[in-house]
């Protein structure tokens, strides 16, 4: 009988894991799929519509599973805006504030901006890869690909772009934390991210979140 065990190091347990997390979170994809028939909410008025995007040189992606464990490792404000959103609809729920509340704004700062432009224009491979080669390396990639390649005199239309991913984001989790059930599991609420509408992206499937009530932001391990 072989005793012999391998011993990973940290960056390929963290690769496992992460592997295993995004599985998880698929295997559940396939009993969701019903989410996926009702609408998202219109974009924000401040955001792009699909043919300003196109002009502007930039399409953004569906959000998919890959990219709740990629927000997780970056320490990204969206990553914190899933536990806003999370809560928000909570107390909605629980008749706490009027259903048409707006929920709480997460701030930014530059660089995490031209970061989440980044996530959510690029591959998903390609965005894995430029994490692979550090946090700071991630970094630096995202400004030069998205920022180095934004004209002078279209600086001005930057925060238009955010904004368009950010409601790409909210919309897609907002829409979500509907189909959460508590009933699921004891500690945690499971949420379906249903295809982001047309309007700023192309088609693509659901995704499955967990937020358990007590949870907090992770910090990167990176």
């Amino acid at each position: 009988m072989n005793t012999d065990t391998v011993t990973l190091t940290p960056q390929q347990q963290l690769d496992e894991n992460l592997r295993r997390d995004v599985e998880a979170l698929q295997r559940r994809q396939p009993h969701l799929r019903a989410a996926n028939a009702e609408p998202l909410p219109g974009p924000l008025a401040k955001a792009f519509t699909a043919e300003e995007l196109k002009q502007f040189g930039f399409i953004i992606r569906p959000v998919v599973a890959s990219d709740f464990i990629l927000l997780k490792r970056l320490e990204s404000p969206l990553y914190r805006q899933t536990f806003v959103l999370a809560e928000h609809a909570r107390k909605i729920k629980a008749g706490e504030i009027p259903p048409d509340a707006a929920p709480p704004a997460t701030k930014y700062d530059e660089e995490e901006c031209v970061e989440m432009i980044y996530q959510f224009t690029r591959p998903l491979a390609e965005v894995r890869t430029a994490l692979q080669r550090g946090r700071i390396a991630f970094r630096e990639t995202a400004l030069q690909t998205i920022t180095d390649a934004i004209p002078l005199a279209r600086m001005d239309e930057f925060p238009r772009l955010v904004a368009t991913v950010v409601e790409n984001f909210t919309a897609a989790f907002s829409t979500a934390v509907q189909y959460g059930d508590p009933k699921k599991d004891e500690n945690e609420t499971v949420f379906t991210t249903p295809a982001p509408a047309g309007a700023t992206v192309s088609a693509g499937g659901s995704t499955t979140s967990r937020v358990s009530p007590t949870a907090t932001p992770a910090k990167n391990v990176s």
